[in-house]
């Protein structure tokens, strides 16, 4: 037990435990110490309002909770990130979809003014001012310190994994941002990837030397070369590769090839696959372990001038070890990893 004034390291098991004797004791001492027509919301001990706030949905947290006051946000954050190892950026989206960006008094005559001007351009505005916002967030979320008073580059470099939802569309600014504060980041769930382009990424990796899994969303074809380069360059440990909505071309296997040579789980998931690239994979990955294909189509020539693409197909491919040294693959019903 903490003497009274005195604070919990920012570890992430100092964060997950919840400290109800703790509450109690301070909420006595309030009791004594403070006069009631003294006493302020903001004032209340973290403890106490993370009680509270458990109780309420994430949505209440981010709509209204957090905005009341620095201590009560911090309390917030304490409980919906600062508490655990991962960075869960789901409700970051539930954030921002619900900020009225509209209601920036000093953005409204220019606003008005380009949408006469330029027709659409209000909604490039209405997306800048999302960006701005989503930076402000992840600023409050890791520069600082904690609902406790402890600087908050314990909780960072304790940062295992990463989640950023597909609705959540960050910038190549936002992605460099959290890869320098989280050095030992192990996983990387990279859905909403559609606004990262192949620079962005290669920036953002050389700060993530650790990652055994990564997850990759909707990239634009003309960035998975580059990006798979770099990805084979700065994680020499990479074991598990998923990839979704890919062309998997005979270029982008080859680079798959080359450049992940100690992934042992792969995983294409609704992407376009050519049969002959899949199988350039198949023969020179050699520490391929599994293969899964969810939901993907592949071409069907019917004739010299006429293709269609057939699926989704659902399968997964297993190596085993075979007669001597050899290795061979079987064909398996789909199996999630």
């Amino acid at each position: 037990m903490e003497e009274k004034g005195q604070c919990p390291p920012p570890t992430c098991e100092a964060h997950t435990v919840t400290s109800i004797n703790r509450a109690q004791e301070v909420s006595s001492n309030l009791a004594v110490e403070i006069p009631l027509e003294d006493r302020k919301w903001k004032d209340l001990d973290c403890n106490i309002l993370k009680i509270i706030f458990d109780q309420l949905h994430v949505y209440d947290l981010f709509a209204s909770v957090s905005s009341v006051c620095l201590s009560w946000k911090s309390t917030c954050w304490d409980l919906l990130f600062w508490s655990n190892s991962m960075l869960e950026l789901s409700s970051a989206a539930v954030y921002l979809h619900n900020f009225n960006f509209m209601d920036i008094k000093s953005m409204e005559a220019t606003v008005l003014l380009l949408t006469e001007s330029f027709g659409n351009y209000s909604q490039l505005v209405e997306d800048d001012l999302k960006d701005v916002q989503l930076m402000k967030f992840l600023k409050s979320l890791m520069e600082g310190k904690d609902a406790y008073g402890n600087s908050l580059e314990n909780w960072r470099q304790s940062i295992q994994t990463i989640l950023i939802p597909s609705d959540l569309e960050i910038t190549d600014q936002h992605l460099l941002y959290i890869s320098e504060r989280s050095p030992g980041l192990k996983s990387l769930f990279l859905e909403g990837a559609s606004k990262i382009t192949a620079k962005g990424f290669a920036e953002a990796i050389r700060s993530w030397k650790y990652l055994d899994v990564i997850h990759l969303g909707e990239f634009d074809d003309q960035h998975y070369t580059q990006i798979i380069e770099e990805i084979g360059i700065n994680c020499k440990g990479l074991e598990e590769l998923h990839i979704s909505k890919v062309t998997l071309s005979e270029d982008i296997a080859h680079v798959l090839a080359k450049s992940l040579q100690n992934v042992k789980k792969l995983r294409f998931e609704a992407a376009w696959l050519f049969l002959s690239a899949l199988k350039t994979v198949q023969e020179r990955c050699l520490q391929l372990e599994e293969m899964h294909i969810s939901k993907c189509t592949y071409p069907c020539r019917l004739r010299p001038d006429f293709t269609i693409w057939l699926g989704p197909i659902s399968f997964s491919l297993i190596r085993n070890v075979g007669i001597g040294d050899q290795r061979c693959w079987t064909m398996e019903k789909f199996t999630d990893f």
